[in-house]
């Protein structure tokens, strides 16, 4: 997705955990199986093939989605920036526990 132009800077850590502590929800776009296997606190689980059919889970807060590499969550971020909502990409959640 680099290669195209269509990759998204993702957001820093530290500002990634400032925003939840403000009320901003994180969102996991991996697999049901995937999610049970571990998460971020907080987190609730919204597949990224499910995500057009959520879009009500993202309506009026802020957002960060993440998942194990950072391709998913860029996936889930393009999706979700085409109906305007307010969201963040973390990229791998491994991101988020450096910044803890």
């Amino acid at each position: 997705m680099r290669l195209f132009g269509r990759w998204t800077p993702t957001i820093d850590p530290q500002r990634a955990t400032d925003l939840i502590r403000e009320g901003a929800q994180l969102v996991d776009v991996r697999d049901p199986d995937e999610f049970a296997r571990g998460h971020l606190p907080t987190a609730v689980n919204v597949p990224l093939g499910t995500i057009q059919d959520q879009l009500d889970v993202f309506q009026g807060r802020q957002t960060i989605v993440y998942c194990a590499s950072g391709l998913r969550s860029q996936s889930a971020l393009g999706i979700l920036s085409k109906h305007d909502l307010n969201v963040h990409n973390l990229g791998a959640m491994s991101n988020y526990e450096e910044a803890e």
